[in-house]
């Protein structure tokens, strides 16, 4: 009864009546739920109320103290979080990075929105992120003045103990000395603008947008205020028309998924997208078109097309010598880790792995067209018993047999090459293989619906496993011409 009292009389604004009862309330019952949910109520008087977030904090950390199996726990550590962070906000510290102090802020905006529910604070909060812009321009120009002026033999610069990338200044006039100050050569001073241009960079080009987009989600989804959104909008386009926000908020504003990349990513990415749609259909145009983006350097996807061209030229075309040029220039562009390891396939001990290693794809008389046998297939009277899970399928001793006493064994296999869409698409496949009685590969076949269809990855595969070497079936002591069912896990190739 008393704790409820308390609340009431916070209600009518009788603070210190309520505050004086709540602490009674705590001190009769200690270390119980009581004393906890008084804690927490008393908590929310400060913060809410007096905003006095010290306080706040000091009451919301009580509550776990007195009984930490109070349902009021959890809302007592987010909110604390969120005092702290106002007061940072309030109080900033200056002699931390540019870039810890913007990121306190905006994680201060965040907690007026998923905790307190409160948009309009956090747009205050990004207001002032916008703003500080200024204050940063003020402190370069500030320092900039001090180094122009600077004599380091006759004038000592004397400027108050501040770091390089705060956002404020003090500068001393020359002929005062004070207890706070120090002397900063003109090195310190050089050093101090060099990071400060490149935080004022860093500012323009990601701060200001990110928060002029999360304004518009504002404006969008907590406001429905589409005027306003399109009013940020406006000015986001103006002063960062190529940022990945800019394309973001476009997106946003026209009912779609927000997707935090810039225009030119957007069009180096349907470039290549464009490029590899043509591989099932014409190799040629594929490659013609990989070849477009790899005039451009810059592009950023230069190193994928390089490699994809690589492929293209080595597996589809047979043509080795191309291949390599394609991969000599990739691993010369220093790739990521992953892409090394894919192009180090292609080499032996730095040696590129030329025609020898594709002769059977080139030599039509010694390898005849293999034909796609997974359209038209007639039933076979034998019925596969064919694995239902991944596991089973990624297990050797799962491959089947039709119509021999011994299975087909697969006495090389070398690990394939497989272009990471197909990995993504299809991940474990089952084919077929037909294997003559000499060992030798005669027809390969996709059993899998939804890779059925892909003369592309039936011809990539039929390419890779034409490299295996096979012992053939025995049925009564002789070599038979027999089919074997394999699972294939394309995610481990």
């Amino acid at each position: 009864i008393q704790l409820l009292k308390a609340r009431c009389l916070t209600g009518l604004n009788q603070i210190e009546e309520s505050i004086a009862l709540f602490e009674t309330v705590i001190t009769a019952n200690q270390n119980t739920a009581i004393s906890a949910e008084a804690s927490y109520y008393l908590a929310e008087l400060y913060f809410i109320t007096l905003q006095d977030y010290e306080k706040a904090i000091e009451y919301y950390n009580n509550v776990k103290k007195e009984y930490n199996r109070s349902e009021f726990v959890e809302d007592s550590v987010s909110r604390s979080s969120v005092a702290s962070q106002i007061l940072q906000y309030n109080n900033p510290d200056y002699t931390i990075p540019v870039e810890d102090l913007v990121n306190q802020q905006f994680k201060l905006a965040e907690f007026y929105i998923e905790v307190l529910d409160n948009p309009d604070s956090a747009l205050a909060v990004y207001n002032n992120i916008i703003l500080q812009e200024h204050l940063l321009k003020d402190r370069l120009d500030s320092l900039r003045y001090v180094l122009a002026n600077f004599s380091e033999p006759d004038y000592p610069v004397y400027i108050e103990d501040i770091q390089p990338d705060s956002l404020t200044i003090f500068i001393d006039s020359l002929d005062t000395v004070a207890d706070t100050v120090k002397t900063l050569s003109r090195e310190d001073i050089t050093n101090q603008i060099s990071r400060l241009e490149n935080s004022i960079i860093q500012y323009k080009n990601d701060f200001i947008p990110m928060a002029h987009f999360i304004k518009i989600w504002l404006y969008v989804n907590s406001y429905q205020d589409t005027t306003s959104a399109y009013q940020e909008f406006t000015v986001l386009k103006s002063e960062s028309p190529q940022s990945r926000y800019t394309f973001a908020s476009d997106r946003l504003l026209q009912g779609e998924q927000a997707e935090l990349i810039t225009y030119t990513q957007k069009k180096n990415r349907e470039e290549y997208e464009n490029a590899i749609s043509w591989l099932e259909r014409d190799p040629i145009i594929a490659l013609s078109k990989l070849d477009s983006i790899i005039t451009q350097s810059q592009h950023e996807y230069f190193n994928k097309a390089l490699y994809t061209a690589g492929y293209i030229s080595y597996f589809l075309l047979a043509d080795t010598t191309r291949a390599r040029d394609y991969l000599d220039n990739l691993l010369a562009n220093r790739p990521e880790q992953e892409m090394v390891q894919a192009v180090n396939k292609f080499y032996n001990d730095g040696d590129f792995i030329a025609l020898s290693r594709v002769e059977l794809l080139s030599d039509e008389k010694t390898v005849p067209e293999i034909p796609d046998t997974t359209k038209d297939q007639k039933p076979e009277e034998k019925v596969l018993p064919v694995p239902e899970t991944k596991e089973e399928l990624a297990e050797p001793e799962k491959e089947l047999l039709l119509e021999a006493d011994e299975p087909v064994e697969i006495l090389k296999r070398e690990k394939m090459i497989i272009p990471d869409f197909f990995k993504r698409d299809f991940e474990v496949i089952d084919i077929e293989l037909a294997v003559d009685k000499e060992g030798k590969l005669n027809a390969l076949s996709i059993i899998n619906p939804a890779a059925a269809d892909s003369t592309l990855l039936r011809r990539i595969l039929q390419n890779n496993i034409q490299k295996w070497q096979f012992k053939p079936a025995q049925k009564d002591g002789e070599p038979v011409d027999a089919k074997l069912l394999l699972p294939l896990d394309l995610s481990n190739e």
